[in-house]
């Protein structure tokens, strides 16, 4: 038997433990490809009580209303790094599903459609492809974080007024590493899966209408226009950091082509058609402090912005089918810009066709703008809290308010506070309490419309205190 051939048995190959890229990723066998597997499971009640909110007139809304809501997300994380010539070559992909109930679950607001819908046992699911991008020689392409905005919106469950993207943007972006601790970063991104609709709005214009041969004129208007977002070009972002020892300072800024465009057909005949292209900007920045002075990871921070046609850019409101009692139930839904379409006209033409080749006389972008301070202070090294207080101011402009009450200048504020208790690595316990308040000036709804005598035109106001729970395990 010693003298029979023998063969040799294969390499095995074994995962082992790859720390070039820091705690938790491993060897993929047979590979140089270092991978990191993680994920989320988050659990939050949300309890709104009744708030109070006034028309000029003293009236109250006493519209009836949910007071809480419960939301659970499941997320997994992958994120494979691989050595190369050219420096790593980076794949991420996070995904998630919500299950939401109540408030929590991004319903209409009861206070802007009073029917029978019962939104307390209102359920959402929404599977989310968060991230699912490639890092290689600078260049990051993919669902990408946002260029745009800083990094301090998730330090609060519920704070709004700035910029956030827990879903990322598709698009492309470079940063180069300019030395000193500063870098700079720009990236194209669409758009078109945020809030920015883009819509002209006009009054109502009679006119008839003459249809194919052998039917009758028909007496019509035209109505509101296909809302199209983002669709001219795709929005185009930059931002400068500098990061030291002592902190960091972020300058942000961005360009858009938003797009409204109306069309409308009558027996295959378009009676009604413009195109309207207008652009938008943004820029903001960010500041960040830290005290290790006071206790090590405490941090102060100082950060706002101005929008002038780029919604998602400036106050993070949701638009109106997700709006919730974050907004102290006085529904505000703002486009990128409004146009005045009553110059639009109607030609008849022989062969039965009606034309409008006339655009609108003049449109104005939505305007805001934000601030916000805060303070990260950790008590021990496993509870920490933060507080936070902010305004902002939103003008849709004088075309949109005329039009409707949806669409006023608003004042937006909000104080509160959180507090964390991590009593092992990666789990989180906290409860956060956030005052709201809400002055829309100039509006016909709401309690205006509720209390009798009262003409359109009345300012209305509202407050309320939103108290959450958590509880969060991150692996």
């Amino acid at each position: 038997a010693a003298d029979l051939p023998s063969k040799k048995a294969a390499p095995v190959n074994y995962v082992k433990i790859c720390d070039t890229y820091g705690a938790g990723f491993f060897t993929l066998p047979g590979t140089e490809t270092c991978v990191k597997l993680g994920g989320r499971v988050r659990y939050d009640f949300a309890y709104i009580p009744k708030g109070k909110y006034f028309s000029k007139d003293g009236v109250q809304d006493i519209s009836v209303q949910d007071t809480y809501g419960q939301h659970t997300r499941g997320r997994m994380t992958l994120d494979a790094r691989t050595p190369s010539d050219y420096g790593t070559v980076r794949t991420y992909i996070a995904t998630r599903v919500d299950w939401n109930t109540g408030v929590s679950s991004g319903v209409q607001s009861p206070y802007a459609d009073i029917s029978a819908k019962d939104y307390i046992s209102l359920k959402t699911a929404s599977p989310v492809m968060e991230a699912a991008y490639i890092q290689f020689a600078g260049f990051t392409a993919g669902r990408m974080p946002e260029v745009f905005a800083g990094d301090f919106f998730g330090n609060m469950m519920g704070y709004q007024h700035f910029p956030s993207f827990a879903s990322g943007v598709i698009g492309m972006s470079y940063t180069a590493l300019l030395g000193g601790g500063l870098s700079a970063t720009v990236g194209i991104e669409d758009n078109s899966g945020f809030d920015g609709q883009n819509a002209s709005v006009q009054s109502p214009i009679a006119s008839v209408y003459v249809p194919a041969v052998g039917k009758a004129p028909v007496a019509m208007s035209l109505g509101a226009p296909y809302q199209t977002p983002y669709d001219a070009l795709p929005l185009i972002a930059g931002k400068l950091n500098w990061d030291q020892s002592w902190g960091q300072i972020q300058v942000s800024g961005a360009v858009a082509q938003n797009r409204g465009v109306y069309l409308q057909a009558k027996d295959a005949v378009t009676v009604g058609d413009y195109d309207v292209t207008q652009t938008g900007y943004a820029f903001g920045g960010q500041l960040t402090l830290n005290a290790d002075m006071i206790a090590k990871g405490d941090k102060f921070y100082l950060l706002g912005g101005y929008s002038n046609g780029i919604n998602k850019l400036g106050f993070k409101i949701a638009n109106k089918d997700g709006e919730s009692r974050n907004v102290d139930g006085i529904p505000q839904s703002y486009t990128n810009f409004t146009c005045n379409a009553t110059a639009l006209k109607l030609a008849s033409t022989v062969g039965g066709s009606n034309t409008a080749a006339v655009a609108p006389t003049q449109c104005e972008n939505t305007k805001s703008t934000w601030v916000t301070t805060a303070f990260l202070h950790y008590w021990t090294p496993t509870i920490r809290q933060n507080i936070v207080a902010g305004m902002a101011w939103v003008d849709p402009g004088s075309i949109a308010r005329a039009a409707a009450s949806t669409t006023q200048k608003t004042t937006f504020s909000q104080l509160g506070t959180n507090v964390f208790w991590s009593p092992v690595r990666g789990l989180d316990l906290g409860v956060e309490v956030m005052y709201d308040r809400t002055n829309v000036g100039q509006t016909s709804g709401l309690g205006c419309l509720k209390s009798s005598g009262v003409t359109a035109g009345c300012s209305a106001s509202g407050d309320n205190f939103i108290t959450r729970l958590r509880v969060q395990r991150d692996f």
